[in-house]
């Protein structure tokens, strides 16, 4: 365990730190259902020893680092963050898309019994939202129980920055372009990504951060397979300048900004070939339709709210939207529009408390940037001090 600030190691030394880099293998049994063992590389961040845990699950790139940079920022809050390499991804065992979904439903909560954290709170980016949500239909419990009525207690938190939604729901020109492609050359995205970010990268010198946050994050990379690459969608970075900490957030934001080429570079030095049925999954070009048993969204949040019911849990649901999305539309278009639809058209308002608004300046990318506050607004509500992380938009 560390609470070093990210300024008192080196770069290298910092993404070397032991907690980022734990390794938790099962091994089969009849319980489980699996026929090999598996082993699951995940990165522990901030203050280990909190009982107020946060589960990431990260983008198309799947990695446990991307959240690494948040270290000093979850250790002020005092607040624990798990975050998992997918699997063919770092350093966890390859799966084909079919399965991905359920591999991860049987070792999360295995991950967490060996950890002994009985609660967690859920957070995603784009792809990473199906993992989140797939882990809460099948696993409840992992919710903190609701407390009775008139008494203080605690709710379930799920926060989803820019959400996956199908083109087929959104209407994106580019991921309507991928969704054409065939099968084949959608499995060819690691091949693409690393050729990206250790051919292309290195040759443009200055630029290679640059195009490490385009790689990083699954909206850039499905640019490149459109062949509509135009920037790293990196902002200014004046999200965070004013009001209190501004200094503190200035200090994180830059010290991401710093490290994140040799994030990227790390991600590809361990292995990122899981990436491409990742793509798969994401695109729904697997065997059969949909997601796990579900479908899409607006088939899982049904039963989400009645597996809630069931466990006696509540939950709350903070989505960030980016103010321009090349993959499932600006802020207030149809894709948006309809992700949010899933979650205030039935009769759930006594299990689901459902919030959503834009960032001004973020994208589809660089959501969960230091750059923006939504990291520390998440963090914050997680940590129990319970701010407006999301003021539901008119």
């Amino acid at each position: 365990m560390t609470s070093e600030s990210p300024d008192s190691l080196p770069d290298d030394d910092f993404l070397s730190l032991p907690q980022f880099n734990q390794s938790f293998t099962v091994q089969p049994n009849p319980e489980n259902g699996l026929t090999a063992p598996f082993t699951l590389k995940y990165a522990d961040i901030g203050d280990t020893s909190s009982q107020n845990v946060l589960l990431f699950f990260s983008p198309l790139m799947g990695s446990r680092l991307l959240l690494t940079p948040k270290h000093a920022l979850a250790s002020r809050l005092h607040i624990r963050i798990l975050a998992v390499d997918r699997p063919g991804i770092g350093g966890s065992t390859p799966v084909a898309a079919a399965s991905r979904l359920h591999a991860m439903c049987t070792i999360i909560p295995l991950l967490l019994a060996h950890l002994s954290i009985s609660y967690v709170s859920l957070a995603a980016h784009s792809g990473g939202t199906i993992y989140a949500l797939d882990l809460a239909l099948s696993h409840p419990e992992i919710f903190p129980p609701a407390a009775a009525d008139g008494e203080d207690g605690r709710q379930g938190y799920l926060a989803i920055g820019c959400p996956w939604v199908l083109p087929s729901r959104s209407g994106s020109a580019m991921l309507s372009v991928v969704g054409m492609l065939p099968r084949g050359m959608i499995m060819q995205t690691d091949t693409l990504a690393r050729f990206i970010a250790t051919k292309v990268g290195p040759a443009v010198g200055a630029g290679y951060q640059a195009l490490g946050r385009v790689v990083g994050a699954s909206g850039g990379l499905l640019k490149v397979i459109s062949g509509s690459v135009s920037g790293s969608g990196s902002g200014s970075g004046s999200g965070n300048s004013e009001g209190e900490g501004g200094k503190e957030r200035n200090e994180e934001f830059e010290f991401e900004d710093r490290i994140w080429g040799k994030l990227i570079a790390k991600m590809f030095e361990e292995g990122v070939e899981g990436i491409s049925e990742d793509a798969v999954l994401f695109m729904q070009k697997g065997e059969g339709s949909g997601w796990g048993d579900w479908g899409d969204y607006d088939g899982l949040v049904p039963r989400l709210v009645e597996g809630l019911r069931g466990k006696g849990r509540r939950l709350r649901v903070d989505v960030f939207y980016g103010e321009k999305d090349h993959m499932i539309g600006d802020a207030g278009s149809k894709g948006p529009i309809w992700f949010d639809g899933c979650w205030t058209g039935g009769e759930n308002k006594d299990v689901i408390e459902f919030r959503s608004r834009t960032v001004k300046g973020a994208d589809h990318d660089t959501i969960w940037s230091a750059e923006w506050d939504v990291a520390m607004e998440v963090m914050e509500w997680v940590s129990g001090k319970k701010g407006d992380a999301v003021e539901a938009e008119a």
